[in-house]
């Protein structure tokens, strides 16, 4: 008995773009075997984002950075509704 594809939903092929493009073991796992995701080998894949080399934290650290806020706060800080407070100084 043959096996016959069926054609994939938009609403599936986006799903499987958007983690194609986000995760490299996931994007490997189906240039290898795209039979199994139900899509032909010949379907062009949208372009992988790089793989993120900062933590969240050095993220938030920068992005307050850039706006003259104070993040580098240790780890007894507290918080007013104007200034915040860490280790006794004003930021």
């Amino acid at each position: 008995m043959p096996t016959t594809l069926e054609k994939p939903s938009v609403a599936y092929l986006e799903k499987l773009f958007h983690q194609t493009a986000i995760d490299s073991e996931f994007r490997s796992e189906l240039q290898s075997h795209p039979e199994a995701f139900g899509i032909s080998a010949d379907l062009e894949l949208p372009q992988s984002v790089e793989k993120q080399d900062e933590s969240f934290v050095e993220l938030l650290n920068n992005a307050l950075g850039e706006l003259d806020i104070a993040a580098e706060c240790a780890s007894t800080c507290s918080s007013g509704p104007i200034t915040a407070i860490c280790d006794g100084t004003t930021k």
